[in-house]
Parts: structure tokens; sequence; C-alpha cells
């Protein structure tokens, strides 16, 4: 429909004109965006944007690829790039990571040449047979509501401390304890063996949870808000 184009037919002015038709870019979670871009979305390079230059740690105890270098996108000299205390308790000195993303990527992905042993792409999308795609300045995006639903969730679990919906656990204590950071939050053993999890800034207590489910009730939006 791009380059050839469909003849059709306008009532409004009894006339056909040649209709053409682009896919500007996609919008999908984060497993889609894996199918259509062909680029791995599991593991340490999980970072379609960041390609080979995502940066990423694998945790101990939580098992999960945590990738912290988000302050790499800061300005050079920003404060928090030698806040060590507040993140994972090292300075950031590297520059922003070149992102596949906003300039041409076709040859580039092309010269990984055998993608089995490729970190990050799979393979070359069937969209860059689209003429114009590899002009994209944005090809993909990620689905706004399935983010926001999730990090809702991620916060509501951990502020109310849910059983199986909190992200502050034993788990992630340990890893604070790990990585040398936030001692304030490491995990106690106890003699009985299990641990005692000292409570962070963002623990309520019950009377505090009361509170906070009450002002949720209450709050009135419009019809359909959420």
């Amino acid at each position: 429909l791009f380059l050839n184009g469909m003849l059709t037919y306008d009532v409004s002015k009894n006339e056909t004109f040649t209709l053409r038709a682009v896919v500007l870019w996609t919008i999908n979670d984060l497993p889609a965006l894996g199918m259509v871009s062909s680029h791995k979305v599991h593991g340490e390079f999980a970072c379609p944007p960041c390609g080979a230059d995502a940066w990423s740690k694998r945790l101990k105890h939580g098992k999960k690829s945590c990738f912290m270098g988000h302050r790499r996108f800061l300005p050079p000299g920003h404060k928090f790039r030698f806040d060590e205390k507040s993140f994972d308790g090292t300075v950031e000195h590297r520059a922003e990571p070149r992102t596949y993303y906003g300039r041409q990527a076709e040859e580039e992905i092309k010269a990984l040449g055998d993608f089995k042993q490729s970190k990050t792409y799979k393979g070359l999308s069937s969209l860059f047979t689209l003429p114009y795609w590899d002009y994209n300045l944005v090809r993909h995006n990620l689905d706004v509501m399935h983010i926001e639903k999730n990090v809702c969730d991620n916060i509501l679990g951990t502020l109310l401390g849910l059983d199986g919906k909190s992200k502050d656990n034993l788990s992630a204590r340990l890893d604070l304890k790990e990585m040398n950071i936030r001692e304030d939050l490491h995990p106690e053993k106890q003699p009985s063996g299990k641990f005692y999890l000292p409570p962070a800034l963002f623990t309520m207590y019950r009377s505090e949870i009361k509170l906070f489910l009450e002002v949720l009730e209450s709050i009135m939006v419009p019809d359909g808000y959420c």
C-alpha cells in the first residue's frame, strides 16, 4: 500500500485517488515487542533501545536481571551520578548508551551475522522490508496501560505489605546486603533462624493502612476513570 497504493473512490468528490498507507510504529506489551522487533526481551540484554549497551545485574537472591544503569541518561556532572548511597553503591561515569532508536539500524543488525550467538537480536524483523522502516525515529512503543497496571499493583502490594505481592521481601533485603548498600534495611537473623526485616521509610502501621484504604475508598473520579 505504500509503494503502489490502492485505487480508492472518494464519494464526496465523485472521483478516484491513490490511497497509500504506512505503519508508523507498533504498540504492544514487552513479550509482543520482542516478537515484532526480533529483539530478546529476557536476560541481561533485554532492553531493545539500548541493545548491547544495556547494563544489568543478576540479583543473587531475587534471581532476576535488574537494570540499574538509569543514571547514564543524566547530564554529565549531575549530582545523582556521584550519589553512591542513594543508588547502587557506585559512581556513574559512563555516557548515555547509543540507542538503536532514533537512527538507522538495519545494517548494524545485519552485521551481527550469526543471530544464534547474538546477545540482543534474534534476527532481522520483517518490518525492515518496508522501505521506510529503517528511517523511523520510533519503531516500537510499549503499551502504557499494562505498564501502569503492573506498576500500580507493585506499589500498592509493597505499601500494604501483601504476601506474594510486595517487592520489599526477604530476597530483596538479602540482595541489598549482597550489594553492600542500605545497611539500615539489611535483614537480621534471629535465634529461631527466621529473619527480621527492619521497617522501611514507606512501611505503614495497621492504623495507617486503614486510613490509606479509607482514602482510596472515598476518592470520587469521573465514570470509567479507573
